[in-house]
């Protein structure tokens, strides 16, 4: 029985992996897209100065600065991001496909 599950999951795996490493590069390359737009180094140059307080971020809104509008959300996602909280629940998922699997190799795989 576990040839057969193994036969099964073995195509799945491989799907996953391909898909994941894709899925990391384009990740990667936005996560630092927006890192450079977002630096120290850089933001004053593309966003005209940095708000350091409500006023400052009122006062670039009011000259028309959209990156500054962006900036709290930008480095919310930047420093948060977990892709351990959000695959907990596709784990629960295979996790009971596996348990399926082992008594009946015909059992549906998650989409």
């Amino acid at each position: 029985m576990l040839a057969a599950v193994n036969a099964v999951l073995a195509p799945h795996a491989e799907r996953l992996l391909d898909e994941a490493k894709a899925l990391k590069a384009q990740l990667a390359a936005r996560w630092h897209v927006l890192q450079f737009m977002f630096t120290p180094a850089n933001r004053d140059d593309l966003i005209g100065g940095w708000p350091s307080t409500s006023d400052e971020v009122s006062a670039l809104e009011a000259r028309n600065a959209p990156l500054a509008e962006l900036h709290e959300k930008v480095w919310e996602f930047l420093s948060h991001v977990n892709v351990h909280d959000e695959g907990k629940a596709a784990v629960a998922r295979w996790r009971q496909v596996c348990e399926q699997l082992l008594r009946n190799a015909e059992a549906p795989l998650p989409t």
